[in-house]
């Protein structure tokens, strides 16, 4: 991820956002999160301007229906949570807050990011259904 983006600084950034997470309770350090991790310490923001928003995103769909700690554990949760804080911070990038170049790369990870978690969705959903059926 972080070699996608060709940002030096970026390494540094998800050491800081990581630790900075978990203070919070938040682990989004695990295998199949951690690209979300790199693609927010590629956009640049404010640290605890990401992890505001990564919280609040979580307590809100948390609360919506389909997402209750029985349908979609925390980690799955989180990853849609930075998933949508990504796309939103992506959002700023296209109107103009980034360079064109970095844009491209980070919208484009992201894309790939989202697919990917479509793709285990998919997979769990069909699983799940496979296993209720019998």
């Amino acid at each position: 991820m972080l070699v996608l983006g060709g940002s030096d600084t970026a390494a540094d950034r998800v050491l800081i956002l990581r630790d900075a997470l978990r203070e919070r309770k938040i682990k989004l350090d695990k295998s199949y999160t951690l690209p979300s991790l790199g693609v927010l310490a590629m956009l640049s923001v404010d640290t605890g301007k990401a992890i505001s928003d990564i919280g609040d995103a979580q307590t809100y769909l948390r609360a919506q229906k389909g997402f209750g700690a029985m349908s979609v554990d925390t980690q799955e949760l989180l990853l849609y949570a930075a998933a949508i804080v990504a796309g939103e911070y992506a959002q700023n990038i296209k109107d103009g807050i980034l360079t064109a170049a970095l844009s491209t790369s980070i919208v484009n990870i992201i894309i790939a990011q989202e697919a990917a978690m479509i793709a285990a969705v998919s997979a769990a959903s069909a699983a799940a259904a496979a296993s209720a059926s019998h």
